[in-house]
């Protein structure tokens, strides 16, 4: 049995690689050129079909993580920088003109 297909499998090889390594961690640097060149090697009909879907969903996938890892830091610092800056609004031992902190009396006996 053959199968006819375009012996330029380049774009699309290249599409899965990229997608495959951009799950270990490089998610926007690897993932967006794998998508990229794995929706061309589609829309030209170049090379292994399977090839150029494992290259955009992987892309896709590490992309998405890393989006959602960028928004869990930014939101982590923010938490991080608003609690930091209220903590050093308040001296230990300064008045701060609110009536809920008290100083502690010895008592006299």
């Amino acid at each position: 049995m053959t199968t006819t297909h375009n012996p330029d499998n380049a774009k699309a090889v290249i599409s899965m690689i990229l997608g495959l390594v951009s799950l270990t961690g490089f998610g926007f640097l690897l993932g967006i050129p794998a998508i990229i060149l794995g929706i061309i090697a589609l829309k030209k009909n170049e090379g292994e079909k399977a090839f150029s879907i494992t290259g955009i969903i992987s892309g896709t996938v590490s992309t998405l993580f890393s989006i959602a890892a960028l928004m869990l830091l930014v939101v982590l610092l923010l938490i991080g920088f608003t609690f930091s800056n209220s903590s050093l609004n308040v001296i230990p031992g300064e008045s701060t003109g609110d009536s809920t902190m008290h100083q502690h009396q010895p008592e006299r006996t």
